[in-house]
């Protein structure tokens, strides 16, 4: 249904012609006028929340789930979208071994230890002995920093849903290369 808008483009693979639909002709949030119209919220992702359900929580229409795909610059949704718990510790296995994953990822130093800001952690360099026998310097595993990332993509953007329509039909328009209304 989303990509009914966007222009088809041929082209060939392995001696046979194909048609594709032409990805590279999407239209940002930031190449339409949104003006002081549109209200944007954000939305914590629980563990295992896919797009369709977090469309359908906010907007009563899990077909919507693209409007949370463009906001948040998720190109692979599998990837690029929060993963469950266990899909990180799954995915984490996959690229470190099952072997690795408690291994240290890399270092982090907390910083003067009667000053510390422990909400802000500062990476260090982990070939540096003198930096790692210091006594605030505390190791972070694999699959620490893949729950830490997946951590990071929990928080999106969304579109409030009083005006969803409005910006549907906005996207729409810039798609098809009319002004937004």
């Amino acid at each position: 249904m989303y990509f009914k808008y966007f222009d088809e483009i041929d082209y060939e693979v392995d001696g046979y012609a194909k048609t594709a639909v032409d990805l590279m002709r999407a239209v940002l949030p930031d190449n339409i006028d949104l003006g002081d119209f549109y209200i944007f919220q954000k939305y914590v992702v629980s563990s295992g929340e896919r797009p369709e359900n977090v469309a359908y929580t906010l907007y009563q229409n899990p077909n919507h789930y693209w409007v949370l795909l463009v906001l948040n610059n998720v190109v692979n949704p599998y990837l690029d979208w929060p993963m469950s718990d266990e899909e990180v510790q799954a995915y984490a296995i996959k690229k470190y071994g099952a072997d690795a994953i408690y291994d240290v990822h890399h270092y982090y130093w907390l910083g003067d230890p009667y000053h510390a800001d422990y909400s802000r952690l500062d990476e260090v360099d982990r070939q540096d002995p003198e930096i790692l026998r210091a006594q605030f310097v505390v190791p972070m595993t694999n699959l620490e920093y893949e729950n830490q990332v997946n951590l990071n993509k929990k928080t999106i953007l969304a579109i409030n849903p009083r005006v969803i329509s409005q910006f549907i039909d906005a996207y729409n328009n810039a798609i098809q290369g009319k002004l937004a209304t």
